[in-house]
């Protein structure tokens, strides 16, 4: 998580740069990273412990299963309870699912407001959520354009792994270190930069 939010500084950092200035280097990358990668750190961390309240729609499902006193999943099976313990599992699943894919795309923007704001964590947590809030359409358009990329992605990867196995897998990683992951951070800081004026 440290390296990642270090390298996610740096990465943010240049593309304000190459938006504001036409132009951008790796000692940007260091810059942005060595001065940011902290605060970055704690807001992803902010952010992640509310993605994690999610798993609160689960307890109605294992709670179920626990009352019923049932010691292995074989015996469960056979229980006229099974379903409903099944049902009420997978709805919360379900739920939690929902509930962690709009949490992403609500606190999208707070990494960007780290870093280019030069915002401490709860700071760049309230302003990213500030941003969504009088933005919502312009996040949820491009929060579902790089999801929808993602997805794509991961499907392509399957499909390449499943085809050549090693030469799938390095183009797999080569596509998203080399393309869609710069985009990615170039699209939502413009975003962000945009939404500052």
């Amino acid at each position: 998580m440290l390296i990642n939010a270090f390298f996610t500084a740096g990465a943010i950092g240049m593309a304000k740069e190459a938006t504001e200035r036409g132009r951008t280097s790796l000692s940007d990358m260091v810059e942005y990273g060595r001065r940011k990668f902290i605060s970055l750190l704690f807001a992803n961390i902010i952010v992640g412990l509310i993605a994690l309240a999610g798993l609160v729609f689960l307890i109605p499902g294992i709670t179920y299963i626990y009352i019923l006193h049932i010691p292995d999943i074989k015996a469960l099976s056979a229980q006229p309870e099974f379903m409903p313990a099944m049902a009420i599992l997978g709805l919360g699943i379900v739920i939690m699912v929902l509930y962690m894919l709009i949490i992403s795309m609500v606190f999208a923007l707070p990494p960007y407001a780290v870093v280019i704001d030069d915002l401490g964590a709860i700071e760049g947590v309230k302003s990213g959520f500030k941003s969504f809030m009088s933005h919502k359409l312009d996040v949820f358009l491009l929060w579902l354009v790089v999801l929808v990329m993602l997805v794509v992605s991961i499907i392509a990867g399957f499909v390449l792994l499943s085809a050549v196995p090693f030469v799938g897998w390095l183009l797999d990683i080569a596509v998203s270190l080399v393309v869609i992951q710069p985009l990615t951070v170039i699209w939502w800081s413009r975003l962000y930069l945009s939404m500052q004026g």
